[in-house]
């Protein structure tokens, strides 16, 4: 189940507010890695929406 895709159905187009988390991860030379976002193409830290019932260590898996 995706929550957001199943709220989009609802809502449309307007706002969802969801919650979300990000995770800095950091190499032993101090270098921080980076994903780029399939759908903007921008540099950001690996993350993601929280689905219901799910922690923040899992979101971050």
């Amino acid at each position: 189940m995706n929550y957001i895709a199943e709220m989009r159905k609802k809502v449309g187009k307007d706002l969802v507010m969801t919650v979300g988390c990000g995770v800095l991860i950091e190499n032993s030379d101090g270098k921080v890695l980076l994903q780029k976002r399939s759908d903007t193409g921008e540099w950001c830290v690996p993350g993601g929406a929280l689905e219901p019932g799910e922690t923040y260590i899992e979101a971050a898996a």
